[in-house]
């Protein structure tokens, strides 16, 4: 069996002229936290969208758990993704979306719901009975979490997450994706624009720009050239952009 689960080829995808991503080459391994990093418009979210099977690229390949052409449809089964957002059902509750959910994946284990609503703190307390149009943005937010997570993936897409979500929901929320993956060999795939908040939840950094991964790092790599007293965003955002000046010269 394969350590590969995600792998793409000469992945291109044009908006009119503009190359979103321009021959791009990933192979992403079972049991990883991958950040995906880059400035808007490096092509962050069709990469995902390509993956996800939501836009069809005009040209290269993706495999996903070793399927290819086809056979990728099904595989997609296995894949949880919160890409462009929260896409929830506005007029039914959170828990109600979520058994709706349930219903259509079918099979799924008794308390699976309420296990994953616990560990984002989603009570009724805080949804009371209010449709999720209702809700804060952080609720949603939560809840579409707990939607992506819910079939039990193999890969998991996401799409600036952290945007969405406080201090105390950020940290439930790294707590949940690494008891996720202790479970059972998830690997994760999560943009961001930003350097301080994935860092150093991931295990893997990979810089896109311009539609190609131009650079990537291993968590381990970056602790060794940024200094361990420094814990602010700011001072971490800094450190960052001057390992990628260096490496990149840019």
């Amino acid at each position: 069996m394969t350590d590969t689960v995600f792998r793409a080829s000469g992945l291109t995808k044009r908006y009119g002229g503009a190359a979103a991503l321009d021959g791009l080459d990933l192979q992403l391994t079972a049991g990883r936290i991958y950040a995906l990093l880059g400035d808007p418009g490096s092509g962050r979210t069709t990469l995902l969208r390509c993956a996800a099977g939501l836009v069809k690229p005009d040209s290269g390949e993706v495999e996903i758990l070793g399927e290819t052409g086809d056979g990728v449809y099904a595989a997609r089964h296995q894949v949880g993704m919160l890409i462009d957002g929260p896409a929830l059902y506005r007029d039914l509750s959170i828990r109600n979306n979520l058994k709706l959910q349930g219903r259509i994946l079918g099979d799924l284990p008794k308390g699976r719901i309420g296990k994953l609503m616990k560990a984002l703190a989603i009570t009724p307390r805080d949804t009371g009975n209010r449709t999720v149009g209702g809700c804060p943005a952080g609720l949603k937010m939560k809840c579409a979490i707990a939607m992506a997570l819910l079939p039990f993936p193999r890969l998991l897409l996401l799409d600036e997450v952290f945007g969405g979500l406080d201090t105390d929901d950020s940290a439930l929320f790294v707590d949940l994706i690494k008891a996720e993956m202790e479970e059972r060999p998830m690997t994760t795939l999560i943009t961001g624009q930003f350097f301080a908040e994935l860092y150093p939840f991931a295990t893997d950094y990979l810089l896109l720009e311009k539609g190609k991964i131009v650079r990537s790092y291993t968590r381990e790599e970056l602790q060794a050239r940024i200094p361990e007293d420094l814990q602010r965003a700011q001072e971490l955002e800094d450190a960052f952009k001057t390992i990628r000046k260096e490496d990149l010269g840019a």
